[in-house]
């Protein structure tokens, strides 16, 4: 087995002072926080039986973010308050891949009556087995 998986966490903090009124706007006072988590993780694994089958499979996830941010909004004459809470998150995109190959085996019994070599010489195998793939 193998895999890997990267995580960054991000936070922003960020404030605006109006002191005069812009765009009908009053003066007002704006705080932002801002969470921000970035991620993307990858698997694959090996499952191998010699002689018989082989198994491959693949897992991956595309790197994607989510996040919160906090606001508060103060209009300063006003003595008015606004709190905000928001979040988000980006399209995540899973892939699983899986390959597979089984292993063939045969054997003749009998090739000619008078030849036995297949089964009495030394170097006779019990299958003779070739590898084949079949997803």
């Amino acid at each position: 087995m193998n895999g890997d998986e990267t995580w960054k966490i991000e936070y922003f903090n960020e404030y605006e002072y109006e002191t005069t009124t812009q765009d009908e706007v009053p003066p007002n006072f704006v705080h932002k926080l801002s969470y921000k988590s970035t991620q993307s993780a990858y698997w694959d694994s090996l499952f191998s039986l010699e002689r018989l089958m082989t198994t491959n499979s693949y897992f991956n996830m595309d790197e994607f973010a989510l996040g919160l941010r906090f606001e508060l909004y103060y209009w300063i004459e006003d003595y008015a308050f606004c709190l905000n809470l928001a979040h988000f998150i980006e399209p995540v995109t899973f892939g699983f891949t899986t390959d597979q190959s089984v292993v063939q085996c045969e054997k003749t019994l009998i090739s000619c009556f008078d030849d036995w070599s297949m089964w009495l010489d030394e170097e006779a195998k019990f299958m003779d087995c070739s590898q084949s793939s079949s997803s």
